[in-house]
């Protein structure tokens, strides 16, 4: 019996009801979708003369099939009924099938590792064995995820575990990496002995060419399993999983399909970052159809290069093209029901002996009224099971009026907990059954029960919360309550929200404390959403923002919607945009967006709380330093540390920073005598300490603060913070010491791809390339080091090229290339004079090349050298010298 089966006998009684989940025949979305299955089953996979896609990846695109329509218009449902479709369908057909689901409202689901995990562990179920993914996807974790095993990881993911369970995913994985060993000889006690397998089976396949047999003609294996273990990477590796799929669809008839839905989620966001990598995974895997739900249409093949996604136009994607009207798959507009579908629905939703209960008179006015929409036939289903339940009698009179009059009707024949209930869940985006009964105030746990299965309640089991409204319907609740007679005043809406808003703010507080950064940025979202339209005071829901910041979830905070200009919901979505866009994106846009929060007359407003003015302002300064106004940034700091507020401190160890970045090196230190209290300041200044005594060529007592800072971050687990301590280690071992600091540069940029800070990533790039060079790796050098300037152009750090810069010079004289030094230092100097930092930098690059650095310059700089400078100039010949095995002069 389903749900609607017992929401109709509770409601009835001995009507003898029988209500059916229905699917509403979508002829032409139906048969589209078959065809394209048809399609991948018809492909000549066998036959030798093939070329296949997977391989070529000049052969253009066939593999999505898109449906796009408005809200409400049934995409979601479509997409479950076509999945349910090709389970029925296979064994009639004679093929095997699997099928996974991303639903992307799900927030898990914006995680790139979790969505090509959940994609191998649906396909697991047609074939035993995935060795080319299995051994490059274990290597990238092995690097990525140090001392994590990945089986922990599965099993600490509720979706995961239950989809890595039916194909056995871990036992798949180890049995295959055994099965590797033995075909290429790896001796057992080697493999366990190894720190991991993956390792082990990689060594052992780059000492041997004759074990290279394993992935032999794949072109993708080695060169993914030698790249950095990044986003990049990761979001190719699917192309690994398509290798091993396409030999099981050899042997057999095999149809593999990923269904995305709500996809507007990924399409709606500020930048297209994740759209790019989900495109990747598409391209790469050519023979996985991709049925993709959402509001929007794709413009893959409008695009023309440069875009900011990889594979556009036409030549990639000729059947995404809006000319494209016949071939499958294509993309699909899904429109609104016919008159004749509506009657059809309505017919098999609620029958009597197998009649249709609903008479032909109540069916036509029901179709009528509902404009083809499907919400609109669920809710009147509903109602007519209501007024049956109240004793009365359906008459077509009580039907056919607009959405709005239908959901007045239902809420009228309500009792007053559920009315209650309803209109709660219409200010939540999602909810479960403590945040729905809070939000409602005062509700017996039984009303809860029954609310929940309600038919109009949806079961988001992909999401955090397991209930939701469909928008729609929240939207026509806070629009039709007036008419009622208990309605809702304003005040009673707005203590509602301030129900929610409060336990949401004791959430936020405890999963600060667990590090949950998922379900933290979910309770950011919902409380800055209800902040904003309420007006309710921002200070949790900003320290939230500040918190995901520190920990590096930068992205998380560019998610609220846009808003009425001026208003509270504009200056946060602003002031968080802006935040996101300091790390993830452009300086100066980081700089715009936080000024227009900051400018907002609603944050100025007597009635709330103003801290995130602090906040703002806060990270306005660092906007405004990255980008090399560091006199400006001085004098916001200062402000800041003058009003000894409660970013005082924050602005104390950036006063020590810049004063560092103008030479000041004692004044620095002195300012950092005494280390702050809060674990993660304490780590920044710990790691200006560091900065301090590298670049005064003091590598050990660097060495010990940067290590110090590592420690603080591992024990706040705050990954931000770990990525630029690693950076700043890769740095400082980088002069001296670059075997050991190449595998620190690359764990560097690990940590900070990881959390999307670009910044520390072009500084970490530039120790790679010191690093490359020493450690016997010259060619890969300069790749590093123009790696690191595209960064800084695209960024807008100016900063940072002083660093590439700095690192060219030196690379340069390694190699014997004066004139290329000579050039890279005349480079520096405009930078540094124009940014008006880091002449000491300037210096050392100086001494290398026995500049010419007048006495009227040096004192212009005025840097306070730690040991003077003459012993700084002694270390800093010293480090070339040991490089190059010469002595200069």
């Amino acid at each position: 019996m389903n749900n609607r089966d017992l929401r109709a006998l509770f409601t009835v009684g001995g009507a003898r009801l029988s209500a059916e989940e229905v699917f509403t025949n979508r002829v032409t979305e139906v048969e589209a979708f078959q065809g394209a299955v048809n399609s991948f089953l018809e492909r000549p996979s066998s036959d030798s003369s093939y070329l296949s896609p997977v391989v070529d990846v000049s052969i253009p695109r066939a593999n999505v099939l898109t449906f796009y329509g408005i809200g409400g218009i049934g995409k979601s449902t479509l997409s479950r009924h076509l999945e349910d479709r090709l389970e029925r369908n296979k064994s009639e057909q004679g093929f095997r099938s699997s099928a996974v689901r991303i639903d992307f409202e799900d927030s898990a689901s914006l995680d790139l590792e979790n969505i090509i995990l959940r994609m191998r562990a649906t396909l697991g179920g047609l074939a035993p064995r995935w060795p080319a993914f299995d051994i490059a996807f274990g290597l990238y974790w092995e690097r990525r995820h140090p001392g994590e095993p990945l089986t922990e990881f599965i099993s600490n993911d509720s979706r995961l575990r239950r989809m890595s369970r039916r194909v056995g995913l871990s036992k798949q994985i180890e049995d295959g990496f055994h099965d590797v060993a033995q075909a290429i000889e790896i001796p057992s006690a080697t493999l366990s002995a190894a720190g991991g397998v993956a390792r082990a089976i990689y060594d052992q396949i780059l000492n041997s060419a004759r074990k290279r047999k394993l992935v032999s003609g794949c072109p993708f294996f080695q060169p993914l399993i030698e790249s950095d273990a990044d986003d990049e990477t990761l979001s190719y590796l699917p192309s690994l999983m398509a290798w091993d799929l396409e030999s099981a669809q050899k042997q057999d008839r095999v149809v593999a399909v990923a269904f995305f839905d709500t996809f507007e989620v990924v399409t709606n966001r500020t930048t297209r970052d994740l759209e790019r990598n989900i495109q990747r995974i598409a391209f790469v895997m050519p023979n996985v159809l991709f049925v993709i739900t959402g509001r929007n249409r794709l413009d893959w093949a409008e695009l023309s290069p440069p875009a900011e996604l990889d594979y556009v136009g036409v030549s990639r994607w000729p059947q995404l093209s809006i000319t494209n009207l016949s071939l499958e798959p294509r993309q699909h507009l899904v429109g609104f029901l016919s008159q004749t579908d509506c009657d059809e629905y309505l017919r098999s939703a609620l029958t009597q002996d197998q009649i249709p209960a609903m008479s032909q008179a109540i069916r036509m006015r029901i179709a009528e009224g509902s404009s083809g929409l499907p919400l609109y036939l669920d809710l009147s289903v509903a109602y007519y099971c209501d007024i049956l339940g109240s004793g009365g009698t359906p008459t077509p009179a009580d039907f056919g009026g607009p959405l709005p009059a239908i959901v007045v009707r239902i809420m009228r024949d309500m009792g007053s907990d559920e009315r209650a209930l309803l209109r709660a869940a219409a200010l939540l985006a999602t909810f479960d059954d403590e945040l729905l009964r809070v939000t409602a105030g005062g509700v017996p746990d039984a009303a809860v029960g029954e609310f929940v299965a309600r038919p109009f309640v949806q079961h988001t089991v992909e999401q955090g919360s397991p209930y939701a409204l469909h928008m729609l319907l929240q939207e026509a609740v806070r629009g039709s309550d007036h008419q009622l007679r208990d309605r809702w005043s304003a005040r009673e809406w707005k203590t509602s929200a301030e129900r929610a808003y409060s336990l949401l703010s004791r959430r936020s507080a405890e999963l600060a404390e667990r590090k949950d950064r998922l379900q933290l940025a979910a309770c950011f979202a919902y409380g800055a959403r209800l902040a904003s339209e309420f007006e309710l005071d921002p200070s949790w829901v900003v320290d939230t923002g500040n918190t995901l910041a520190e920990m590096g979830a930068w992205t998380t905070l560019d998610l609220l919607p846009a808003a009425t200009e001026g208003s509270l919901a504009a200056a946060l979505r602003a002031g968080f945009r802006g935040i996101a866009l300091r790390r993830s994106g452009s300086l100066e846009e980081s700089i715009s967006e936080l000024a227009e929060a900051l400018s907002s007359p609603s944050l100025s407003s007597p009635s709330l709380n103003t801290r995130a003015v602090g906040v703002f302002q806060l990270h306005h300064a660092h906007s405004i330093r990255n980008s090399g106004r560091y006199d400006q940034a001085e004098e916001i700091y200062q402000q800041i540390y003058e009003a000894q507020g409660r970013f005082a401190t924050h602005a104390q160890v950036q006063l020590a920073d810049i004063s560092l970045l103008k030479g000041r090196f004692d004044t620095a230190m002195a300012t950092l005598e005494i280390l702050p209290e809060d674990k993660f300041m304490r780590g920044e200044a710990l790691r200006i300490r560091g900065h301090v005594y590298r670049v005064n060529g003091q590598f050990m007592e660097a060495e010990s603060s940067y290590r110090r800072a590592f420690e603080l971050a591992q024990s706040i687990n705050s990954l931000a913070l770990q990525g630029k301590a690693m950076t700043n280690l890769a740095e400082t071992y980088c002069w001296e010491r670059p075997d050991e600091a190449l595998p620190m540069a690359n764990e560097a940029i690990e940590f900070n791809t990881r959390v999307g800070n670009r910044l520390e990533v072009l500084k970490a790039l530039s120790a790679k390339a010191l690093s490359e060079q020493g450690a016997g790796y010259s060619n890969r050098a300069a790749l590093s080091l123009s790696s690191s300037l595209e960064l800084v152009s695209s960024s807008g750090y100016r900063a940072g090229t002083v660093f590439a810069l700095v690192s060219e010079v030196f690379l340069a004289l390694l190699m014997g290339r004066s004139e290329d030094a000579e050039s890279a230092y005349q480079r520096m100097e405009n930078v540094v004079r124009e940014i008006g930092v880091y002449a000491f930098w300037l210096m050392v690059a100086g001494w290398w090349l026995d500049s010419r650095i007048t006495g009227n310059e040096r004192a212009a700089y005025a840097v306070n050298w730690l040991q003077g400078e003459s012993g700084a100039r002694a270390t800093w010949v010293r480090t070339l010298e040991n490089r190059t095995g010469d002595e200069l002069s």
